[in-house]
This record gives structure tokens, C-alpha cells and sequence, in this order.
């Protein structure tokens, strides 16, 4: 019974009148064996697009072959607010031949029309190298894209089907993600290999930045978002290069709310985290961890079959954990529905979601966690919660 749901899950079911999108970049051109990472030939990578709206044994899944990476953050995906308009930045391109093929900076984002219930490739749109992290404004009609090659941020604007580059900034440091206040008149951006976290403002359509005002936060940090109430920020420090070593990471909590946005406090939170999502009402921070769990580390004494998912509780500056769940092997990819009710976490390794229900801070599912498969190996997620 529970397998014939599982493919129920894959069929497409009548498009939802409110349709709410979950967006999942895959890469087919990255295998995790034993033997490390193999590459493979690019032309097999796909999207995939789920209408979240309905029960999640009934979610509705589109697919449009797009390429995609798994190298980079989970953090290159996202959805406007309106639900119109899907923007995927693809990272990296593989150049080379078969068994020689390695990857260099790519320059597109990807533009997909989700208007109709049933996305359709738009085209794309050019920024500097290496788009790793986007973030929408919360009216929905600014882009920020952190270009990691590059070194920069570049500031787009929105309208309909249309993406112009208004600006870009370059910040000296490898921009990984990047995060939008919630009035749209500042960002912070991971500068990854610097450990710091770099205070952008928005003025009149262009970038400024005072690297004088850099957060120094923890060791290698991915991925950054700000709470809807725009008080505090949370960045996912991995620790290791982008790479799980069996040593406990850090989250940084920085603190906006004052004169000099800074570390309010640190928590520790396990092995390698990567993906971030904040709960729609700003009360629960969730984030997956990588915990060992790929086979190119079955010989290590850090190895996990299994990843986890960590929800805290926030209030003011500080994080409480409330509950630690098993997911899948290799969580990257997470977010939580647009009601807050349900959280999102996509297991890279073993190729499906994993699917919890949030009440009062404790993370639950039916027996085992549901587990619905995916097509290729889920690296990245995003929708249109910022």
C-alpha cells in the first residue's frame, strides 16, 4: 500500500486553483560512489516542479530538462511571490570530453513560466560567473544574484517575464548566497572562503557596500536568510570546505536590530550544514545536515547512513532546539510550506524528499518519514518563501 502511494505521488494530479511551487534543481552529471566523486556526461540534468498546494501524497510534479549543479549551495533556486515566475541559476558548465569533463564557471539564469499550472522554459538572462545564491524581494520585483567566480552581487529587476540588470558590486570574496531584507533596501551575502559575511544597501537601483562592515562569522559559511520581521539573520557555517568531517558546525545568529548588525550568538548544530529555511512566521529555524552520509565515506569513522534535520525554536537572538529527525542520505535542498505546516528536505544521495509535519516545534511523520522519490539526485531547493 505505502509503495502504490509513493507512485501515486509521481503521477500528475488536476492542477490546484492556488497552486504553491517547490522548485528542485537535480544534476545527473555527479555520481557519489565509494570511490569519490565520478563525472559523467552533461544533457541529463532536470527541474523539478511541485504543486505543494494539496496533500502531500498528492503532490503534483512537472519536470523540464534544464541544466543544473550540484556543485555550489542549495540556495540557486526560487519562486516570486506571486507564483509567476520560477529563476534557476545554473552555477557551473562541464567542458572537456568523456572521461575528462570538468566543470567552469557558468554565466545563466534560467527563466520558467509557472502562470498556467504547467512550466514553460522562458529562456535565459546573463550575469557574472558563477550564479550560486539568488534571492526575490518580498514585493517581488528585485533580484539579487551572489556571483561566486566573480566575486560580485548583481541587482536585477523584475517585471512579468522580464529580468533586467540594474547593478552589479563586486565584494572581494566568494559570494555564495545572498538574502534580501524584508524592506528590500539591504542584503547580506556569504563570502564563503573569507568567513565573513558581507552588508549590502540598496539605493535608487544600485549596490553599496563598506566591507568595513563585514561579519566575521563562523568557518566556511553557505547559507544565510533573514527573518520576515527583518531582526535577525542566520548563516550555516559548514566548517569544512562545503564537506562533512564528523566535527560539529555552526550556525550564526547576527543580530539587525541594532546600530551594527553582529554575532548575537552561535550555536552548535552537527555535521555539515548546508540548506536553511526559516518558518514563515519567523518562529522556527530548520536546517539539514549533511552527517557523513554519502557513500564516499562509508570508510570514514564519521559515516552515517542517514542524514538529520534540526528545528530550533527562535526568540530574540537565541536558537533552542526543539527537534532532530533522521532524513535521507545527503540533505541539502529544504523549505517549508507557505502555511509553515510542513517542511520540505531534499536527500541528494538517495534521490527523493523527505516529508515532515511542524506542530508546536516537533517534527513528525507517520511511522518512517515519507520518503517520495525524484528523478536524478536533488541538490538544490527553493520556492517563494524568502
Amino acid at each position: 500500500m505505502k509503495l502504490m502511494l509513493l507512485l501515486c505521488a509521481l503521477i500528475p494530479a488536476a492542477v490546484s486553483a492556488s497552486p504553491e511551487w517547490i522548485v528542485i534543481g537535480t544534476d545527473a552529471k555527479v555520481q557519489i560512489t565509494e570511490r569519490g566523486l565520478e563525472k559523467a556526461a552533461p544533457g541529463q540534468d532536470l527541474t523539478v516542479f511541485i504543486d505543494v498546494a494539496e496533500d502531500e501524497l498528492k503532490l503534483n510534479m512537472h519536470f523540464l530538462a534544464m541544466p543544473n549543479s550540484l556543485f555550489g549551495p542549495p540556495s540557486n533556486l526560487a519562486v516570486t511571490p506571486d507564483q509567476k515566475l520560477a529563476i534557476i541559476a545554473n552555477s557551473v558548465k562541464w567542458v572537456g570530453e568523456e572521461g575528462a569533463w570538468e566543470s567552469a564557471p557558468e554565466t545563466h539564469l534560467h527563466l520558467v513560466d509557472l502562470e498556467s499550472g504547467k512550466p514553460k522554459k522562458l529562456g535565459t538572462v546573463e550575469t557574472k560567473a558563477q550564479p550560486s545564491g539568488i534571492s526575490i524581494s518580498r514585493d517581488g520585483k528585485r533580484l539579487l544574484v551572489a556571483n561566486r567566480a566573480d566575486r560580485s552581487v548583481s541587482l536585477f529587476s523584475i517585471d512579468g517575464e522580464s529580468l533586467k540588470m540594474l547593478d552589479t558590486l563586486v565584494i572581494d570574496g566568494e559570494a555564495a548566497a545572498v538574502t534580501f531584507a524584508p524592506d528590500g533596501k539591504a542584503a547580506l551575502v556569504t563570502k564563503f572562503a573569507e568567513h565573513h559575511v558581507a552588508l549590502l544597501r540598496i539605493v535608487e537601483d544600485k549596490l553599496v557596500y563598506d566591507a568595513k562592515q563585514d561579519i566575521p562569522v563562523g568557518l566556511w559559511p553557505y547559507n544565510v536568510k533573514i527573518t520576515p520581521d527583518g531582526k535577525v539573520a542566520i548563516v550555516c557555517n559548514t566548517g569544512n570546505n562545503g564537506l562533512p568531517d564528523g566535527h560539529c558546525d555552526t550556525l550564526s545568529v547576527i543580530g539587525l536590530s541594532t546600530k551594527e548588525p553582529h554575532v548575537a550568538s552561535t550555536v552548535s548544530v552537527g555535521d555539515g550544514p548546508e540548506g536553511l529555511a526559516i518558518s514563515p512566521d519567523g518562529k522556527y529555524v530548520a536546517v539539514p545536515l549533511l552527517n557523513g552520509s554519502a557513500d564516499m565515506f562509508k570508510d570514514e569513522w564519521f559515516y552515517h547512513p542517514h542524514g538529520e534535520v534540526v528545528l530550533y525554536e527562535l526568540k530574540g537572538t537565541g536558537l533552542t532546539e526543539r527537534s532532530r529527525v533522521k532524513t535521507g542520505a545527503f540533505p541539502e535542498g529544504i523549505s517549508f510550506s507557505a502555511d509553515g505546516s510542513r517542511l520540505f528536505v531534499a536527500n541528494l544521495a538517495d534521490g527523493n524528499l523527505s516529508t515532515f509535519s511542524v506542530n508546536k516545534g516537533r517534527l513528525a511523520s507517520e511511522g518512517e518519514p515519507l520518503r517520495i522519490p525524484v528523478p536524478g539526485k536533488p541538490g538544490s531547493m527553493g520556492s517563494a518563501q524568502p
